[in-house]
Parts: structure tokens; sequence; C-alpha cells
């Protein structure tokens, strides 16, 4: 039995969901409690979002139009992927199958490389070339 951190009543441990990083395995609140949670934010996000449209709108417009050549390059790699022009491939570096298309060059949208997530991220946040020769 444990006890819930915001309803406060004792549920047995199936009642709550798993998490390696706390002592006991599992996380503090039970899913019933997680659930209604999740809901309220997910309801003032919407609220949010609905408060500052304009806002999230003319941040969106600015970034596609000063990203063109990217916005472009990456909806016709989903296009060409949907299609069967080409296909996702695993991870160049680990070798994983959840991939993401990376542009070297968003003038040639259809040569990429596929990496995981972790590794295209690490790409991005480092000097392409030392990325490489760490891989």
């Amino acid at each position: 039995m444990k006890k819930c951190c915001r309803c406060h009543k004792e549920k047995k441990e199936e009642y709550f969901y798993k998490d390696k990083s706390r002592k006991n395995g599992f996380y503090p609140a039970c899913k019933e409690c997680e659930a209604s949670r999740r809901l309220k934010r997910i309801d003032y996000l919407k609220d949010y979002y609905k408060k500052h449209k304009k806002y999230f709108q003319k941040k969106w417009r600015y970034w596609h139009d000063t990203n063109r050549k990217q916005f472009n390059a990456v909806h016709k790699t989903g296009r060409s992927k949907r299609n069967g022009k080409i296909t996702q491939e695993p991870c160049i570096v680990c070798g994983s199958l959840l991939t993401e298309a990376h542009h070297d060059d968003y003038s040639k949208p259809l040569q990429v490389i596929w990496l995981c997530k972790k590794h295209h991220g690490e790409l991005h946040r480092k000097n392409e070339e030392h990325f490489w020769e760490k891989g």
C-alpha cells in the first residue's frame, strides 16, 4: 500500500505509475490524480494559446519567412518519405531504428543523413567536424 501525495488516499501500488528514479520505484501521485492533473494542464495550455493566438501566429510566420528553405526541405522530405521516394534508414552512428532526417544543405532536400534524436541533437549543438571525429 502506498499513499498518494495529492488525494492522500492509501492505494495499492498498481494504481501508481512506475518511476525508476524514485526510491520506492513509483511516482508519488496515483494514476487517477496524475490523469486529472494532465487534463487540467492541457486545458490551461489551450486557453493560454487562445488568449495569445496572435502572438503565436506572428512568431510562427516570422520563423517561416526567415527559414523558408528549411521549411520547404523538411516538408519535401516528409512527402517523399510518405510517397516512397526515400526510405527511412537506421542511425548512421548507433544503428537505432527511430531516426530523423538531417539536411546538410537545404537546397538539396532529398539528400539526408539519418540520425537518432540523440545524435541529431548532438550534431546541431556541437561543431559538425567534432561530431564526425567522435563518431
